[in-house]
């Protein structure tokens, strides 16, 4: 998980800032062309790295157990790059694995916070 974090996650957010910076000088250029064409990567990066936050809040070294009332919303990754060094190409047992670091007590919380 340290290299999902430290490679993957972080592409996300440097490429974020990137194509944000490009986008404010599109902004004062008043050049419309290229915000419309930044707004592609906008949206993937940003997606990614909001992603990427939900998914290690739902994690936690103590983890595990069984959700407390109704079942919460849960975000895990299962791209690839998430698993194939310890798990290889067996996502199965990826799957079966994060279930013992799931941080229930976040996931609740943020439904909570959902309902408001």
């Amino acid at each position: 998980m340290q290299l999902h974090h430290s490679k993957h996650h972080a592409t996300y957010v440097n490429n974020l800032n990137v194509t944000e910076e490009k986008y404010q000088e599109a902004l004062a250029k008043g050049d419309v062309t290229a915000q419309v064409s930044l707004q592609a990567a906008l949206k993937f990066n940003g997606g990614g790295h909001i992603n990427h936050t939900i998914f290690w809040t739902n994690l936690s070294p103590s983890g595990g157990g069984e959700p407390q009332g109704l079942i919460p919303l849960l975000g895990i990754d299962v791209w690839e790059h998430a698993y194939y060094l310890q798990y290889k190409n067996v996502r199965p047992d990826y799957v079966k694995a994060i279930w013992n670091v799931i941080n229930w007590e976040n996931v609740t919380e943020r439904l909570q916070t959902a309902k408001k």
